[in-house]
């Protein structure tokens, strides 16, 4: 069976090696057809059985040759057998395929030289193929063109789609902006001549190139490459620049400039991306993302084309990747922060929130302790209350803050994870005071009843105390019909059922918000111990009132055998130091606070309209604006600018609270706009 098998492959071999030799010998006629044939004796171009042109046979080397007196200019020319077009071959040996190029500079004796193994045909002493002395128009043609300004689609003489070469990289090219579609075919089509078409991987007559352009106009460039007559579209730009106010920092001529190179990324087919990393000085910095060398196409905030800068903090130096994102669809650019640290923030934390709210003084001169992985490492902030630990492996870090006398905080220590960049930490204080409140001394006497009286609130009070969970002493529910009972309740209380006690307390602190002496959903105090809110230090008064209720409404009696009475009597202190003005956070740091008593007090200097009041004008340290009580609930917005021009601080907010503003304003004249609704004011202040 394997003699059968290989003496079939050796007959295989001699009957094909036969086949060839016969169609070699077949070609008993090889004509030169092409631009330059009137010019040799035949009666015109492109005659396939012009003898004039007609190569003779070597059988000593089994070549068609012919030497020929070729004219100056840019020909082409193929091979036909035969005298006829039915068989002939073009560039590359291809059946039928595109014409050959010669270009010649002055007139000179061409031998052509064709192998009818291969079909190649050699000239000498001029090679055929591209030159640049003959450059081709070659035209994009496709299902676009009639959205690109073409007469129709698939038109071969159209400039609007005309390629332009480019001798650095000898390719013709362009840039073309591509209408959405689902897909669109394209090919190329030298000189305007069907003849000499390029397909699917620079195939003569191939099959079509496809596009797909799926969500807007796209800018696409194309490449034609006249030796391999491949075609490539790259929706990719030329060149993607990160332009920003950190550019003259990195050795650019100056900021915001499209087309320099320090801050050039580059693009990685692998992953579809543009990135690089560029070592950022700490600061607030802005950038956008400019395309092509020029401002005409660029990205900012979410990938907006013309959209607004995108911010980049870094609190220390740091390499900085950037990476962006170029399609259709969208343009997004982000960056990555590579050197590892902590960004660490100090804060005056006026609403215990833990985080640096607008309007909220930084606080400097204050001592942190990062430890972790081995690494000990101390800063202390600086005057815009900022630090920051870098150069820091991956791992777990704990920060602790030496708390500044006569401060209480927020937060004194947490964890932070250090991987791949940065992080933050948050870091608030606030000092305890005075809130305005009246204790249980003021409202079990009779001042306290004249003052209701006076303030119309006697009903509205007496009402919502019975709506709370009060207790007497034996557990019993509290319900109190007139003041005079309030009264007696009040200077009854003792601690012997702590929940009599802590309802006592209660009760004076509603007292205190019904008057308008404290405010119950702004106001926070000190409740170390006593939280489930937060990190459990500090409380609003509206949420330690009816937590407190909610715990009065299912222990009616804890007496000191009662596991709960230790928590019932951190809740009752809470009470009790609020109620006697020590424990209210403060509005302001320690040394320049305006406390919420005096708050109220303070001559209110300038009343600059019905809507809004500010004070003190002039101000040797802050002004204080209040949007004034005329039921408007609208947000307001607040502006200041200096005498050049220049917005130094804004606001936004609700209008039921007081805008600190002008600690760290030189001397001068300032402009301030009020906007609320459709109400404008603008009013001078004077900082001295």
């Amino acid at each position: 069976m394997k003699r059968i098998i290989t003496n079939l492959m050796i007959f295989t071999t001699w009957a094909w090696s036969m086949f060839a030799a016969d169609h070699v010998l077949a070609q008993t006629r090889v004509i030169i057809p092409g631009t330059f044939q009137s010019e040799l004796g035949c009666s015109s171009d492109w005659l396939a059985d012009c003898n004039s042109t007609a190569l003779t046979f070597n059988p000593a080397t089994g070549l068609w040759t012919g030497t020929f007196k070729i004219p100056a200019g840019c020909h082409q020319y193929k091979v036909a057998i035969d005298g006829s077009w039915n068989i002939n071959y073009g560039e590359t040996g291809i059946q039928n395929g595109a014409n050959i190029q010669l270009s010649v500079p002055a007139e000179t004796s061409i031998t052509f030289s064709y192998n009818p193994s291969t079909h190649l045909v050699q000239t000498s002493p001029i090679a055929s193929g591209f030159s640049t002395n003959c450059l081709p128009q070659v035209v994009l043609v496709g299902e676009f063109q009639n959205e690109l300004g073409c007469n129709f689609d698939w038109d071969a003489n159209c400039t609007n789609t005309a390629f332009f070469y480019n001798a650095a990289i000898g390719k013709f090219e362009r840039d073309l902006t591509i209408p959405p579609n689902i897909s669109f075919g394209y090919r190329v089509v030298l000189n305007g001549d069907w003849a000499n078409n390029f397909g699917n991987d620079g195939t003569p007559n191939g099959s079509n190139y496809f596009i797909y352009v799926p969500c807007q106009p796209t800018r696409i460039h194309f490449s034609y490459d006249p030796i391999t007559h491949i075609v490539t579209a790259n929706p990719q730009p030329a060149t993607v620049v990160v332009a920003g106010s950190f550019q003259s920092e990195l050795g650019c001529a100056g900021d915001w400039q499209p087309n320099c190179d320090n801050t050039r990324l580059s693009y990685n087919p692998d992953f579809g991306i543009w990135t690089d990393t560029f070592d950022i000085p700490a600061g607030h910095w802005e950038y956008k993302i400019t395309i092509n060398n020029s401002w005409d196409e660029n990205y900012g905030l979410n990938g907006e084309p013309d959209g607004a800068n995108i911010p980049l903090d870094l609190c220390y130096p740091a390499k900085v990747a950037f990476t962006y994102y170029h399609s259709s669809c969208f343009h997004y650019a982000y960056a990555q922060i590579i050197t590892n640290g902590v960004c660490l923030n100090k804060f005056y934390d006026a609403n215990v929130n833990g985080y640096p709210d607008p309007g909220e003084e930084p606080m400097g001169g204050v001592q942190f302790t990062l430890s972790g992985n081995g690494i000990k490492q101390i800063q202390t902030t600086g005057s815009d209350g900022k630090a920051a630990f870098t150069n820091l492996p991956d791992g777990l870090y704990l920060i602790k803050e030496t708390v500044p006398s006569a401060y209480y905080a927020v937060t004194d220590s947490q964890f932070v994870y250090v991987f791949g960049g940065n992080a933050i930490a948050n870091f608030g204080n606030v000092c305890l005071g005075d809130g305005g409140a009246k204790g249980l001394g003021f409202w079990s006497n009779k001042n306290s009843e004249a003052a209701l009286n006076n303030a119309g609130k006697m009903e509205h009070a007496l009402s919502s105390l019975r709506e709370w969970s009060l207790r007497n002493a034996d557990g019993s529910d509290f319900d109190p019909a007139s003041y005079s009972q309030l009264r007696g309740w009040l200077l009854g209380a003792n601690a012997k059922n702590m929940t009599y006690m802590l309802s006592a307390q209660l009760a004076a602190m509603f007292l205190n918000t019904e008057m308008g002496w404290v405010d119950r959903y702004n106001d926070y105090i000190y409740t170390p111990g006593c939280g489930f809110w937060g990190n459990g230090n500090f409380m609003n008064i509206d949420v330690l009132l009816w937590y407190t209720n909610y715990y009065l409404l299912y222990r009616t009696t804890v007496n000191g055998k009662d596991p709960d009475r230790a928590y019932l009597e951190c809740l009752k202190n809470a009470f009790d130091n609020a109620n006697n003005n020590l424990t209210f956070v403060q509005s302001h740091p320690c040394g320049a606070a305006i406390t919420n008593i005096e708050r109220r007090t303070l001559q209110e200097i300038n009343v600059i309209s019905p809507t809004v009041k500010i004070w003190p004008n002039p101000s040797n340290n802050y002004f204080i604006l209040r949007p004034a009580d005329n039921g408007n609930k609208q947000e307001v917005e607040l502006k200041i600018y200096n005498v050049n021009g220049q917005q130094v601080f804004m606001a936004s907010g609700s209008s039921n609270k007081d805008y600190h503003f002008g600690e760290n304003f030189t001397p001068g004249i300032y402009m301030a706009e009020f906007i609320q609704g459709n109400t404008k004011k603008t009013f001078k202040l004077v900082k001295q």
